[in-house]
């Protein structure tokens, strides 16, 4: 059923913010190139960038997707800042890491004072749905906020959208489903959207979040795709209950989990051919021609790499290493797309550290729009268009652990730091020289990259903190210590 989400815009402003929209659409701001009409951000969960051919996998486990690449421009190093379904979400929706954003833990609400792209979006004009597999992502945390439908596609119905309530125990109720439930979503995500694409009368612009959810455990992809990779697989291992099958552990027999990886590969070539079909509809519907396309993950997943049977226990990179392609508005009439890319410019690769914290940014520059009021996320426009990720760029990922325990990294070139889950000793990793991560060099916390990380942590909880808030001035000692770190703080261009 639809989440409905009322505002209190009156009609007065909901006209005049439409008019402004469309008028940028058509006269562009300090130039000519052409703005996209509608966006459609395809957010995949469990989706690890190295078990894609794209970013150099063996097996080619998302054909679609490498085909859709070719007109669009691929970020080779993207990150997470969580690797948490609801907490990474948060973080993307928002432009603003963990702490800003202000959502730490499953159970949490995003602080109003937490400026989220779909209120953005909707006020300046634009239809806004979600199409939501994955139950906690529930709207009484406020993921629903700014969406004009919020649709539940997860089949979970131990957890209703339509009850507020469901915010004090709908946490128990997730985690429940999660473990080992055998639904397969995606065809409930792609028909929603499908029979949506076709019903719709709205001929305002829109904004569509579709959320898939089969990469992320249980690993039970449908036939064929359930022996499309391990074919010749014997033993007696499934891809049901990973969390509370004891058989699977950091010392299993390799076949077997090599075999869990087989079946993951066969939910990324399932869901690859929703991804197929998404696009489809929006070609038979004439909508590829104004229509901007993200697809992403908002974490990876484990096996059992550093001892972890899934996502949301580390910093790893497979965890927050996920994939981020943007598809420009396709162009019938020639080698190119409809916002001015030339040819050279479609299809490219970009190498610079970027945050899934950028793509908030990224779209409303995209669409024309004001930038996200004192967000940390820089828009990716200037790389798409060919230009390098900006000098000094960090990456930073956390992930609360519990109340009282979090883990976190901070990545500045091929060097990153990560916090300790036990004991005090900090770990760093040279990225070009141990890739696994299997070869941390230990350090104090008094080091030099110690101190590195200490700082910035302190700077992003100074900076919740004046969100949270918002009394006086950002203080510009504040915006200058973030800004060394590669983050402009205020205009997010």
């Amino acid at each position: 059923m639809p989440y409905s989400n009322d505002h209190d815009l009156s009609l007065k402003r909901g006209v005049f913010c439409l008019f402004c929209f469309l008028s940028l659409l058509t006269t562009g701001c300090g130039g000519n190139r052409a703005k996209p009409t509608n966006v459609v951000v395809v957010s995949i969960h469990g989706l690890r960038a190295d078990h894609l051919a794209l970013y150099g996998y063996e097996r080619e486990t998302a054909p679609y997707l490498t085909e859709l690449a070719t007109r669009g421009i691929v970020f080779e190093n993207a990150y997470a800042a969580a690797s948490g379904a609801a907490i990474s979400q948060a973080t993307l929706l928002s432009g603003q890491l963990t702490p800003v954003a202000g959502y730490e833990l499953l159970g949490d609400v995003i602080p109003a004072t937490t400026p989220m792209l779909p209120s953005l979006l909707q006020e300046a004009g634009m239809e806004t749905i979600g199409f939501i597999s994955d139950s906690k992502l529930h709207p009484a945390s406020g993921f629903a906020r700014g969406f004009s439908q919020y649709v539940d596609c997860s089949g979970n119905e131990s957890v209703s959208f339509d009850d507020p309530g469901m915010i004090e125990i709908h946490p128990r109720n997730i985690m429940a489903f999660r473990m080992g439930n055998p639904l397969s979503s995606n065809a409930l995500v792609t028909g929603a959207v499908s029979s949506w694409l076709k019903s719709r009368e709205e001929e305002k612009p829109f904004f569509a979040f579709v959320q898939y959810s089969d990469p992320l455990y249980d690993y039970i992809p449908p036939a064929p795709f359930d022996r499309m990779f391990g074919a010749s697989y014997s033993g007696s291992m499934t891809g049901k209950g990973i969390l509370s099958n004891p058989e699977i552990h950091a010392n299993m027999d390799p076949w077997d989990r090599r075999h869990l990886e087989d079946l993951y590969d066969g939910e990324i070539r399932w869901t690859d051919r929703h991804l197929r079909a998404l696009v489809s509809d929006l070609s038979d519907q004439g909508l590829l021609s104004s229509t901007l396309i993200v697809i992403t993950s908002p974490f990876g997943t484990s096996f059992l790499e550093h001892g972890e049977k899934i996502n949301g226990r580390g910093v790893h990179e497979h965890d927050i290493h996920v994939p981020l392609i943007v598809v420009p508005p396709k162009n019938s009439d020639k080698e190119s797309d409809s916002m001015g890319l030339d040819a050279s410019q479609i299809g490219h690769r970009v190498s610079g550290l970027v945050s899934l914290i950028d793509v908030a940014p990224t779209l409303l520059d995209m669409l024309g729009l004001p930038p996200l009021s004192h967000g940390l996320g820089r828009s990716l426009r200037p790389s798409i268009e060919g230009e390098p990720v900006v000098e000094g760029r960090v990456v930073y990922a956390e992930i609360h652990l519990s109340q009282a325990k979090e883990v976190a990294c901070l990545r500045r070139g091929d060097t990153k730091i990560m916090t300790p889950r036990i004991g005090r000793k900090l770990r760093v990793f040279d990225l070009s020289a141990d890739p696994g991560e299997k070869k941390p060099r230990l350090v104090d916390a008094e080091s030099k990259e110690a101190s590195d990380l200490s700082h910035f942590r302190s700077l992003l909880e100074r900076m919740g903190a004046w969100q949270a808030e918002q009394s006086e001035p950002i203080p510009q000692d504040l915006v200058d210590g973030l800004a060394a770190y590669g983050f402009q703080v205020g205009d997010s261009r």
